[in-house]
């Protein structure tokens, strides 16, 4: 009696310590696997670089991360100062700067 009840614990904790090791592995891949694609950044960006011509103004927010990355030089660029105070020269400054604007770009 004594001998199956130590081989059914022992078979039930062979058991958990493989479920575990499991999913360990799984919960690894999975956090590992993101590295495997494109940025979220870098496919804007080259998307914007695919579909917006070059020398276009685009508006961009003044806190974030501005798109695109890298030949930014081929665009020109409007800074908006959107979480700044509320106030009537912010609200002037953006309404005309969105008159000079082709394109909004908000990257968050």
């Amino acid at each position: 009696m004594k001998n199956k009840f130590f081989i059914k614990n022992n078979l039930l904790m062979r058991s958990v310590v493989v479920v575990f090791f499991v999913l360990c592995c799984v919960w690894t891949f999975s956090f590992v696997r993101i590295y495997f694609q494109e940025h979220s950044r870098i496919a804007a960006s080259n998307w914007i670089y695919e579909n917006i011509p070059s020398g276009s103004t685009l508006a961009v927010e003044h806190w974030d991360d501005e798109l695109p990355i890298g030949r930014a030089v081929d665009y020109n660029k409007v800074v908006l100062p959107l979480y700044d105070a509320d106030t009537n020269d912010k609200w002037t400054y953006i309404e005309d700067g969105l008159d000079e604007t082709d394109f909004i770009i908000i990257s968050s």
